[in-house]
C-alpha cells in the first residue's frame, strides 16, 4: 500500500491516547481482597454495561462474600488504564486492544500486570457498506471516496482503519457514527460506512433503518488484501454467511469481515477465591441471565463461555480450573500463573 497511509497504521490515535491518559502508575484503587469486584464496561446504553449490570445482580443476590458492581467507561483502551490503576478488577475489552497489551505494544508497554482472560461476551463482524451502485469492492475506493470506518474516537475506528490499509491506497476519511449513516449517504456526504453484525446473525435496529432508507450494498474485499489481513496478528478475519440477511440492495453470499471479539479480562493478580465464587454463581444461574439482557441468553451454553478466546493470552487460574471442571477447557488454552 502507498506510503501516504503509513500514518494510519499507528496503533494509537490522538483520540485513543486521551482515553488512556494516566495509564502508568497506580492510584491505590479498589482491589478484590475484600470480595469487591468492579467490572468496567463501556457507555451506559451499551450491551456491555447492561449485561454486566444483570450479571452483578445475579452475583449479589446469591453471595454473602462477593459484591459485584458494573461501571461505565470511555471505552476499551480506557479500561486498561483502570486495571493498571486498580480502579477495577474486570474489564470489558476486545481482541485488538488485548493483543496490543499482551504483546507490549505502545502505549501498553509499561504496565505493572499481565492480562488474563476471564469469559466471552459477544462477537461483532464488521462489514463495509455503500449506497453507491458503482462500488462493489473495497478496491474501488479512490482518494476522493468519503469513507467512515466508524466515527473518529471510537475504539473500533483504528482497528477498521488498519484493515483498510491492506485494501485501499488512499481515501477521504470522514467521521460519521455507524448508527446514523443514512442521512449522510442520502446527502452525498458519505460513500462508504461500516456496520456490525452481532454473533453472526443479529442486526441492530439502526441497521434495519439504514436498509429501509437507502439501497445499502455490502462491499467485498479483494483477494490479495484478504491474505494480508490473515497474516496480521492484530486482526481477526472471518467469513460471514450473508444469505440469511434481507433488505440489502446487494450482498455477496459470503463476505470477509473484520471481527472484534469482546471478552471480559482481568489483571493476573486478582483474588482467586473471589473470581471463583463470582464465576460459579453466574454459571449455576446461567439459564436465568437472559431475564436481565437478551445477549446474556448466549451464556446458557457452557461452551459459549470460552468461545472466541484470545490466542496465547492466558486464562486467569480461577477461570482455568473451573472450565476444566465444567468440561469446556481446551488443550489449546493457556493457564495463567498463580
Amino acid at each position: 500500500m502507498a506510503d501516504s497511509n503509513t500514518n494510519r497504521r499507528n496503533f494509537v490515535k490522538a483520540a485513543g491516547v486521551a482515553g488512556i491518559a494516566g495509564l502508568a502508575g497506580c492510584s491505590g484503587g479498589s482491589n478484590s481482597d475484600d470480595g469487591n469486584l468492579i467490572w468496567t464496561t463501556t457507555s451506559e446504553g451499551s450491551g456491555g454495561y447492561q449485561g454486566a449490570t444483570g450479571m452483578a445482580a445475579v452475583v449479589n443476590e446469591n453471595s454473602d462474600d462477593v459484591y459485584m458492581e458494573a461501571r461505565t467507561s470511555d471505552g476499551t483502551d480506557a479500561n486498561i488504564g483502570r486495571l493498571q490503576r486498580e480502579e477495577a478488577q474486570v474489564a470489558y475489552n476486545q481482541n485488538y486492544t488485548v493483543q496490543r497489551v499482551h504483546q507490549g505494544i505502545e502505549p501498553f508497554d509499561q504496565l505493572s500486570f499481565n492480562i488474563n482472560q476471564l469469559l466471552h461476551f459477544l462477537d461483532t463482524d464488521w462489514v463495509f457498506v455503500t449506497a453507491n451502485e458503482d462500488l462493489t469492492s473495497l478496491a474501488d475506493i479512490q482518494s476522493d471516496t468519503r469513507v467512515s470506518p466508524t466515527q473518529e474516537g471510537a475504539g473500533t475506528a483504528p482497528y477498521l482503519e488498519l484493515g483498510l490499509d491492506y485494501a485501499v491506497d488512499d481515501y477521504d476519511r470522514v467521521s460519521v457514527s455507524y448508527t446514523q449513516q443514512s442521512g449522510p449517504m442520502q446527502e452525498g456526504r458519505l460513500d462508504v460506512g461500516a456496520l456490525p453484525i452481532i454473533n453472526g446473525n443479529i442486526e441492530a435496529s439502526y441497521v434495519e433503518e439504514q436498509k429501509s432508507s437507502v439501497d445499502l450494498r455490502v462491499l467485498e474485499w479483494p483477494d490479495d488484501a484478504v491474505s494480508e489481513l490473515e497474516d496480521d496478528s492484530l486482526l481477526e478475519v472471518s467469513q460471514l454467511d450473508m444469505t440469511g440477511f434481507e433488505g440489502y440492495a446487494h450482498t455477496p453470499d459470503e463476505v470477509t469481515t473484520l471481527r472484534l471479539s469482546y471478552n471480559w479480562v482481568v489483571r493476573n493478580d486478582i483474588d482467586y477465591d473471589t473470581l471463583t465464587e463470582a464465576l460459579t454463581i453466574l454459571y449455576e444461574n446461567r439459564e436465568g441471565l437472559a431475564e436481565y439482557h437478551d445477549l446474556l441468553a448466549f451464556m446458557q451454553e457452557p461452551e459459549y463461555w470460552v468461545e472466541s478466546s484470545y490466542q496465547d493470552v492466558p486464562f486467569h487460574p480461577a477461570a482455568a480450573d473451573l472450565y476444566e471442571e465444567w468440561g469446556i477447557w481446551s488443550d489449546d488454552f493457556v493457564r495463567g500463573e498463580e
